[in-house]
Formats: C-alpha cells, sequence, structure tokens
C-alpha cells in the first residue's frame, strides 16, 4: 500500500470516529450501589430508580418536579408515587440535575441555592444552636411546625441533619400520628442529596396546641422514650454507603 493511500485510511478512520454520536450518559448511582444497616428496625432495604419529572414553573406546588433519582422502601412497604412524610423511605437525589430544574424558574433555583445553603451551613456549624427551618427535600409547601432532638450526623462520604418535626397548615396539638423523624444531608462531594424519612412516637406526648410545650417536651426525652429508638435510627442512617463516594 502506498503512503498516499495509507494517509487517505487513517484520515477516513479518524472522520468517522469523530463524527459518531457519543453514547448517552449512563446513571452513576444505581441502587445496588448503595448500603445500609437497618439495624433491627426493619428486615429489608430495597430501592428502583424514580424516572424525573420535569418542573412546570407556573403551577403549583413551587418547586414541583424532581430529577431522576434513587428511592427505597423499607421491608415490604408499598410507597405512592408522591413522598409522604410519614411513609418510611430514603431519596438519594442527584444535586445538579436537582438544581437544573428550575434553569427557567429564577425565583425557585433561587429558592433551591438558598436551602442548600442554609444546610451546608447547618452541616459546618455542627447544627449547634439551630432555631430556624431545616430544608427538607422534597420541598414540602406546609409549615414546618417545629424542630427538636436536632442532632448532627456523619455517614461515610457525608454528613447532615437529623431532627424530629411536623408539617401542618395550621397549629394544632401535635401527636403521635402526626410527626416524624428525618435526616437531611449531602455527600461531602455535593454530588447527592440524602432525604429519609420515618415515623415514630413519643412516650407520654402531651397533646397540645401550644408548640412550645411540645418542642421542650421532646427535646427532654431520652433515645429510648421514642419508638424507634432514636440512637437506633442514627445508627442506620450513619451506615449509609454510597459506592460511587468510595471508590
Amino acid at each position: 500500500m502506498t503512503n498516499s493511500k495509507l494517509l487517505f485510511l487513517l484520515t477516513a478512520t479518524l472522520l468517522v470516529v469523530s463524527c459518531a454520536p457519543a453514547s448517552p450518559p449512563s446513571s452513576t448511582l444505581a441502587p445496588e450501589d448503595v448500603t445500609i444497616d437497618s439495624q433491627d428496625i426493619a428486615t429489608r432495604f430495597s430501592g428502583k430508580v424514580v424516572q424525573a419529572a420535569r418542573n412546570k414553573p407556573h403551577s403549583p406546588p413551587f418547586m414541583n418536579g424532581v430529577p431522576q433519582h434513587l428511592r427505597f422502601a423499607f421491608d415490604q412497604d408499598q410507597l405512592p408515587g408522591f413522598v409522604h412524610y410519614r411513609e418510611r423511605q430514603l431519596l438519594i437525589y442527584p444535586v445538579n440535575a436537582y438544581r437544573e430544574l428550575f434553569r427557567n424558574a429564577s425565583t425557585e433555583q433561587g429558592k433551591f441555592d438558598k436551602e442548600m445553603k442554609i444546610l451546608q451551613k447547618l452541616i459546618t456549624n455542627g447544627s449547634v444552636g439551630t432555631t430556624g427551618m431545616i430544608p427538607v427535600l422534597p420541598p414540602v409547601e406546609t409549615m414546618q411546625l417545629f424542630r427538636s432532638q436536632i442532632r448532627y450526623l456523619d455517614f461515610a462520604g457525608g454528613a447532615g441533619v437529623r431532627f424530629i418535626t411536623r408539617y401542618t397548615m395550621k397549629v394544632s396539638p401535635t401527636t403521635n400520628e402526626n410527626m416524624f423523624y428525618t435526616f437531611q444531608g449531602v455527600t461531602s462531594d455535593g454530588k447527592y442529596y440524602i432525604s429519609a424519612f420515618y415515623p415514630v412516637t413519643a412516650k407520654g406526648l402531651p397533646e397540645t396546641a401550644e408548640t412550645l410545650i411540645t418542642i421542650n417536651f421532646l427535646n427532654r426525652l431520652a433515645s429510648a422514650d421514642f419508638a424507634p429508638d432514636l440512637a437506633r435510627m442514627d445508627d442506620m442512617i450513619k451506615s449509609l454507603r454510597l459506592v460511587e463516594q468510595l471508590r
């Protein structure tokens, strides 16, 4: 083969390679990449990929839509299509994709950025002295009535804040049927947002509409005065492992 023919073939080959369409990017995190020790709280922990739902800026609720993400259930729980905060579950959202949902809605994107900064500040400060609203994803339109038993937690490759709370449209008595444990955190590289929810009950909870009474009562309780025991819940969160974060 002459040098000119060889040069022609090499040039043609390079042209074909450069013009070939790139393979679509695959998800970097799959359900099998996530592990957790559910202690004796549950016997099974299973996850699935939830497809993205685009944001509709001019439709309620505010900050609607979700990126493709992972959702995990405990035992045989059948979760509804929407996120109910008193259903046992753990969600893992890609942060950049979540923010990108609101690229055509500057107000919503600004709110997302603000809440991420609030959470990062809480994590940096070890959740010390927290009195204001703690961000929760997915967003909630109703009022975060209170925050109690606030603790900073580390997990392999990230950190966050756990607390007991309740959401409501109006102030009314807090009962064991309307409050829950939640953990809100991010991986140390900022790529993933971790959101966990679990209903809890408190021993001897007074049914009063006075929110301050409820907060003070809950804050005085020991970990074992809750069911499940908050220490076991914390150990479960601290056992969380995202394979990608550990590579």
